[in-house]
């Protein structure tokens, strides 16, 4: 089945979004992003890892990044935190700086602590992408340089001491997060417990359609659930798990080239016709006929 992609090995994605570097161990790699170019394919379809990414950059052009159902245009300055299991697309352009880690957890296998209790901003159910002040990114850079220096050494325990750096520069992460998750602390509870309700959307959305079974993980009844959501929002909470699937439907209708049916079954619908009535229903077309939409807007 032609899916969103996979890629549990590093070196595997950076074939596949066409770096030129190669991670020499498996389980960790630090790039410069002003050495990505122009190598890297300037579009890149939704797809997963099997590892994690931490990214600081900045952002002089008009690159754009979705993550999961967060689309963020034009950023300036950033901190990026991802997980495996996030769903990651973007556009890119000339003008990024800034630094890339890709890593596994192998990398801590010293470590007593569980890596995403540790640091939830690697957490699903968390805000994953960060502005930040140049101050920050000034400050921060040093460490980035540090890794990658190291990277490029050769002697019996540099492993070890890369290691040991990154975890240090998690830590100063988890500082800077701290700082610019203070202002959580005064949102409504409503707009809280949506945030949280939509992060669940993103992990369920092929098993869980209705706004029960998510109201039920989060331990509340169904009413309030959708009392919060719609004083958050404006908008009723089982539209939000539609927004979901549909986002999905375009991605694999776009970007793939699996067949309707095919996409029908992988969305986890009863049928392809009951299918086709959700997405005309939400788009006013058939999905053939937004498959040739957007493949000739991409051509344009």
């Amino acid at each position: 089945m032609n899916g969103i992609p996979l890629y549990p090995e590093i070196n595997d994605f950076l074939a596949a979004a066409g770096f030129r570097q190669r991670a020499g161990n498996p389980n960790l790699i630090i790039i410069r992003l002003e050495d990505t170019y122009p190598d890297v394919r300037p579009v890149m379809p939704p797809f997963r890892k099997g590892f994690f990414l931490l990214a600081m950059a900045q952002n002089d052009g008009g690159s754009e990044f979705r993550l999961d159902d967060q689309h963020v245009r034009s950023p300036k300055t950033y901190l990026v935190f991802q997980s495996p299991g996030h769903i990651l697309s973007w556009r890119r352009e000339e003008g990024l700086s800034g630094y890339l880690v890709y890593f596994k957890e192998g990398c801590f296998s010293f470590f007593r602590q569980e890596l995403m209790s540790e640091f939830p901003f690697f957490g699903l159910l968390h805000t994953n992408f960060f502005h930040i002040e140049t101050a920050v990114f000034k400050a921060m850079q040093p460490d980035f340089e540090e890794l990658l220096s190291e990277q490029s050494r050769s002697y019996q325990f540099r492993e070890q001491v890369l290691y040991a750096r990154l975890l240090a520069l998690l830590y100063k992460c988890k500082d800077v997060y701290s700082n610019l998750n203070a202002r959580l602390v005064h949102q409504s509870g409503a707009s809280v417990l949506t945030q949280r309700y939509l992060s669940l959307i993103n992990n369920y959305y092929l098993e869980k359609r209705t706004v029960d079974e998510y109201a039920a993980l989060l331990n509340i009844t169904p009413g309030h659930l959708g009392d919060m959501v719609k004083k958050a929002t404006g908008r009723p909470a089982s539209a939000f798990i539609a927004d979901k699937l549909l986002q999905e439907a375009k991605n694999l209708i776009g970007y793939t080239p699996s067949d309707i049916t095919e996409i029908a079954y992988q969305l986890n619908f009863a049928s392809p016709a009951h299918f086709n009535r959700f997405f005309k229903k939400q788009t006013g077309q058939t999905p053939l006929a937004f498959r040739r939409a957007f493949r000739e807007g991409q051509a344009g």
